[in-house]
């Protein structure tokens, strides 16, 4: 895990009363093991407004993406379950439009063994978005390949 957070204090025009703010930032990872083959993490971006990072030359970025998940991970197949928070530093993005993911399901199913002289591939996923303002959105995903086999070359 590593945390790293950003204080700053801006007295205002004149260092008047009422017109001084504090500011800050924080960024990071971490992961946890959970039981079996679970695990838990979550990765933050974050900044008090929409200029605090570009004033005092922390980031060039103008978005920052939060999330948090679980996932499992047996053999070559993978669960996982993620919220994602988007937070956007653009002066022309609109904060009640930027979307919050949750929950985003994804699977992957990649059996150990051959099939039909390939491997087989299967991917499934489902998404929710959620805006204060504008539209929501909810899809669902799934497929599968078979990919020739490369050692039977």
């Amino acid at each position: 895990m590593w945390l790293q957070g950003t204080l700053g204090y801006d007295a205002g025009a004149d260092g008047k009363p009422g017109e001084s703010i504090w500011m800050g930032s924080l960024f990071g990872a971490g992961r946890v093991p959970l039981y079996d083959n679970w695990r838990a993490g979550f990765d933050v971006q974050l900044a008090s407004n929409k200029t605090y990072l570009k004033r005092y030359e922390l980031s060039n970025l103008d978005r920052l993406t939060s999330d948090l998940f679980a996932d499992n991970v047996q053999g070559r197949s993978r669960a996982a379950i993620t919220g994602y928070f988007f937070q956007s530093l653009r002066a022309t993005d609109v904060t009640a439009q930027m979307p919050l993911a949750l929950p985003l399901l994804e699977y992957t199913f990649i059996p150990e063994y051959k099939v039909w002289g390939g491997r087989l591939r299967a991917d499934t996923s489902a998404l929710y978005l959620n805006r204060n303002q504008g539209t929501d959105m909810l899809r669902g995903f799934g497929g599968c390949r078979l990919a020739p086999s490369l050692h039977d070359r």
